[in-house]
């Protein structure tokens, strides 16, 4: 294999690492009112009483029930929150998301280049 058709390899994965990692979400352990998410109009995650995940890419409030709002198929969904005791919501943390996704990715990416590298000085 010559050295340009493994450097197109690698850029390959790297571009599809970019692309799968850009998706990390970090939420914050502690649990807020609907009413805050609302405000906050960010990437939030509900728990209901029976311990199901919804991710919604933002939480509204109409006529007093909240709703919340998930992309399916391309197209932007309202669903219904059930506003019970138990249900929780949490927060996306936007600097852990970054952070996640700067290490899964960064991480990788250096190691590919230090491989390059050692590689490139064998050849030569």
């Amino acid at each position: 294999m010559n050295p340009i058709s493994k450097n197109l390899r690698i850029c390959a994965l790297l571009m599809t690492a970019l692309i799968l990692f850009q998706s990390c979400v970090v939420y914050h352990k502690t649990p807020v009112s609907l009413n805050k998410a609302v405000d906050a109009g960010s990437k939030s995650k509900v728990v209901n009483e029976l311990g199901v995940d919804f991710e919604f890419e933002q939480i509204v409030e109409e006529d007093g029930s909240y709703y919340g709002f998930q992309k399916k198929s391309g197209q932007r969904v309202k669903t219904l929150i059930d506003n019970g005791p138990e249900t929780s919501v949490f927060l996306k943390n936007k600097r852990a998301s970054n952070w996640a996704t700067l290490l899964v990715v960064g991480l990788p990416v250096v190691g590919l280049w230090w491989g390059f590298v050692d590689f490139i000085s064998d050849y030569n």
